[in-house]
């Protein structure tokens, strides 16, 4: 029998800083299929963002941080090299050209949805990737359908077509919400609010250790 191909998960954001929500995603990503390597890419200058607060390498050494127990995950930092604004688009074309083969699906939280209609070439992104949507707190995913078709994407009826089809397929994946935000973080940082219970204590000291927010 002829194997299949491989799948992965693309897991993109800015992580300024990473925090329990990010992790308990990653955690669930792991458990909807342990066999697909997660591949975690910070953004280096976010195009519908202000810019961040810590720069690349500190969110490289936040995620690392958080990250060492997560195995079957890398973090991928391609798009440090790029100059200009960060788009999906151009590292999904890139992976593709990498790896023809590899299934690629793009994880987004619910919130994504207000503003995936704006992304830069978001009309090519079908051809590329699947999408894995992830709930979120005060984020409904009722108009959800309506969105996928105007983008180009069709509804997975489970998780293996993820896995048969090349692209082009979303398919929602129900998780257990961590109500935290990475804005909500640092203006708790800058107003000397606890946030322990927020993110990874080795990240919480990593914080402190280097002033940051």
């Amino acid at each position: 029998m002829k194997n299949k191909p491989p799948t992965e998960f693309v897991f993109g954001g800015s992580f300024d800083p990473v925090h329990l929500g990010h992790e308990n995603v990653m955690y669930h990503l792991r458990a909807f299929s342990h066999k697909w390597l997660i591949r975690v890419m910070p953004c280096a200058t976010p195009p519908l963002k202000e810019l961040t607060k810590a720069s690349f390498e500190q969110r490289v050494a936040m995620l690392e941080l958080a990250t060492k127990p997560i195995t079957n995950m890398i973090i991928d930092k391609r798009e440090r090299n790029r100059s200009g604004k960060s788009f999906t688009v151009d590292s999904l074309s890139e992976l593709k050209r990498e790896n023809p083969s590899t299934r690629l699906v793009l994880v987004v939280g619910g919130d994504t949805l207000e503003t995936m209609e704006s992304w830069h070439k978001i009309e090519a992104l079908c051809e590329l990737c699947h999408l894995l949507v992830v709930n979120r707190p005060e984020y409904s995913l009722d108009n959800i359908d309506s969105i996928m078709i105007k983008i180009g994407f069709s509804c997975a009826k489970n998780k293996q077509e993820l896995e048969i089809q090349s692209a082009g397929r979303y398919y929602c994946h129900s998780i257990e919400e961590k109500s935290v935000s990475s804005t909500s973080l640092r203006e708790k940082f800058a107003n000397k609010n606890p946030i322990d219970d927020l993110l990874s204590g080795n990240v919480a000291e990593y914080i402190r250790d280097n002033q940051l927010y």
